[in-house]
């Protein structure tokens, strides 16, 4: 879920940002708020301007609140220090492209929160996502979400890890994923060894639904044979007994 709307906004990389986030290791307990604010341009790994012509430009803002001090969205609480912790942010991008049509100027504009949770051992996590594209004759809106948390069994040591997320797409057609997992902290997390289970359903063409794929109707009708019914002995004409 994360990777196809985070994907969206990808592709441009000449800009410039502004921000103020923290590392873990520096200032954890006095940072109570990250934010961030850019605008870029490229179209493309180190290129700046792949597409002659198009000047138009992706910015995007940032802000995320911590009252009781910063936490770390990716990594777990892996000091398992009892204190309570949270978060809550959210963002906001707009993308500006070239196209095929000069009286047409597609975007896409997207936003999301988030929110964080740490508490002895306990880490939980989740996002929401909406993405609008609008391409000068159409638009069409894609959201989805996710939940994750995962809890130290062993402190410091042995974290179980869970996660579950959906993706609504504008056609009705829904994807979603599961993962179980667990990692083990041989050094924090500068070395540490994770595994995980998952599964992610797929159904863009809406063909994966009942009543076609799964939980099919009985197949008593419209057979080609009744039950009963001689069935005639078609001879055979060429015979490949000798080849066996």
């Amino acid at each position: 879920v994360s990777e196809y709307f985070r994907g969206m906004n990808a592709g441009r990389d000449v800009g410039f940002m502004f921000h103020n986030v923290a590392d873990m290791d520096d200032n954890t307990d006095g940072m109570k708020l990250e934010w961030n604010a850019g605008v870029w341009n490229g179209n493309g790994g180190n290129l700046t301007d792949s597409n002659p012509g198009d000047h138009y430009l992706m910015w995007g803002l940032r802000a995320a609140f911590f009252p009781m001090g910063y936490v770390d969205y990716v990594e777990g609480d892996w000091n398992g220090s009892g204190d309570v912790r949270f978060g809550i942010g959210g963002s906001f991008f707009m993308d500006e492209f070239l196209a095929p049509a000069p009286d047409d100027n597609p975007t896409m504009t997207s936003w999301q929160i988030d929110g964080v949770l740490t508490v002895g051992g306990l880490f939980f996590t989740g996002e929401y996502f909406s993405v609008k594209t609008d391409d000068g004759n159409s638009d069409w809106t894609d959201t989805g979400w996710y939940l994750q948390a995962g809890y130290f069994l062993m402190p410091g040591e042995f974290e179980v890890i869970a996660r579950y997320g959906v993706i609504d797409y504008d056609n009705d057609n829904q994807e979603s994923e599961w993962a179980l997992g667990g990692a083990y902290y041989f050094n924090g997390h500068d070395w540490k060894v994770i595994c995980e289970i998952g599964k992610r359903t797929w159904d863009p063409e809406n063909i994966f639904n009942e009543g076609k794929i799964f939980d099919t109707p009985v197949m008593n009708t419209s057979l080609r044979y009744d039950a009963g019914e001689a069935v005639r002995e078609i001879e055979t004409i060429l015979d490949f007994s000798g080849d066996q």
